[in-house]
């Protein structure tokens, strides 16, 4: 991948440009199976921001609490290396988010496929994703992986 803005040699980069390259060629080098579950674990496990089990569903005149849209995932998956790049501008940090962005889409389908996880539309307000009651219990049983390799609970 080319880096983010100047020189294509990444030992010119600055030091937190560096790293966020490094961890777009690490996430980008992954099959998609470790892609999906690197996404499901950290944008849907644990502290992750679509752990929540009381998600409503959509429904014309029901109140629902939004899952997380793809930059709540991309910011989950990558959150130890935005902390650490404190030198990285604020271009450079969006740049960094549409890349990633456009890597973790082909997670997620892999684990929509999986039914795992379902979209959810909310109108103007967009898509985010949810967990489905297969995923949740994916989850929890630490069977994500068999799943998205087309096994069972």
């Amino acid at each position: 991948m080319s880096p983010l803005f100047g020189s294509k040699d990444p030992a010119e980069a600055p030091a937190g440009e560096a790293e966020l390259e490094a961890e777009l060629e690490r996430i980008g080098s992954l099959s998609l199976e470790e892609l999906a579950l690197e996404v499901m674990v950290k944008g849907f496990g644990p502290g992750g921001p679509g752990e929540d089990p009381e998600e409503a569903v959509t429904a014309a005149g029901m109140d629902y609490q939004a899952g997380p849209g793809l930059d709540g995932i991309a910011t989950a998956v990558a959150r130890d290396f935005y902390a650490r790049a404190t030198k990285v501008g604020a271009n450079e940090r969006v740049a960094f988010q549409h890349r990633l962005c456009r890597l973790l889409v082909e997670g997620l389908q892999v684990l929509e496929h999986a039914s795992l996880i379902r979209e959810q539309f909310h109108g103007k307000a967009g898509v985010d994703y949810a967990l489905t009651r297969l995923g949740r219990s994916a989850l929890e049983r630490g069977a994500v992986e068999r799943i998205i390799g087309g096994g069972e609970l």
